[in-house]
């Protein structure tokens, strides 16, 4: 996404305690947002995650995106083509935070939504 590219997003919370609060968004922020989450996951939340960032995904993007390191996830088998690539504990072992970000950075452009949704109030904010 280049600078200059910014997209805003409005996002409506509702807290238990302190009802609904509009939060100003801009889709830049999304991202590292995500990565943050990733690093801080434990390993079933880390599945969850990237299956859910995976979704937008086809199978030319799984081989291509943080220098193909999602590429193993492409199903196989003869009913491959329908299936959704799925991501296992032991995956989550092996992709870093930065190929993460790279994900969370490719699904922003592709349907930023997604991140959107997988962000919450209390999510870590990114190092600077």
């Amino acid at each position: 996404m280049r600078a200059d590219d910014a997209v805003g997003f409005r996002v409506f919370t509702i807290d238990s305690q302190t009802g609904p609060t509009v939060h100003d968004m801009d889709a830049r922020d999304l991202p590292p947002r995500v990565a943050a989450l990733y690093a801080q996951a434990s390993g079933p939340e880390r599945v969850t995650l990237l299956n859910r960032l995976l979704r937008p995904l086809g199978p030319l993007a799984l081989v291509t995106v943080a220098a193909g390191a999602f590429g193993g996830l492409l199903p196989s088998g003869p009913d491959a083509r329908w299936r959704e690539a799925e991501v296992s504990l032991d995956d989550t072992r092996r992709l870093g935070t930065a190929q993460v970000l790279a994900l969370a950075d490719y699904v922003a452009q592709k349907d930023p939504g997604v991140l959107v949704a997988l962000t919450i109030d209390d999510a870590p904010e990114p190092p600077t």
